[in-house]
């Protein structure tokens, strides 16, 4: 039986968790506020600040892009292909595929069998 990697999800969630915090920095870094409070007079409109600013908009899409993506690809279901699992980053409980209804088995259960099939 093929497992699924659970490096794959915990790529995923850091991939995703950064393009937000990357975003939210842009949104802030926006703001007239911070600009008002924190830069002087010389640099609140200089192009170097719409550089930073531009790569941490497109930088964020581009992660939460590719996170996206590993989760697409590498996350699918072994059994029917066509669910995608959760990422998570712990094996805490069983998710189950909301096609086949089967467990979602993932390499570093910690003896190798899922909580369902040990009822």
């Amino acid at each position: 039986m093929k497992t699924l990697k659970r490096k794959y999800a915990r790529t995923a969630l850091i991939m995703i968790g950064l393009g937000f915090a990357m975003i939210v920095l842009y949104c802030v870094l926006g703001s007239e506020l911070f600009r008002w409070l924190f830069t002087e007079d010389i640099y609140r409109d200089s192009p170097a600040m719409s550089v930073v600013r531009g790569a941490l908009l497109w930088g964020g899409v581009i992660l939460l892009l590719l996170g996206a993506l590993v989760r697409y690809k590498k996350l699918r279901c072994p059994y029917c292909r066509k669910g995608v699992a959760p990422a998570k980053w712990s094996y805490f409980d069983d998710f189950y595929c909301p096609r086949c209804g089967r467990a979602f088995p993932f390499d570093d259960e910690p003896d190798g069998s899922l909580k369902s099939e040990k009822k």
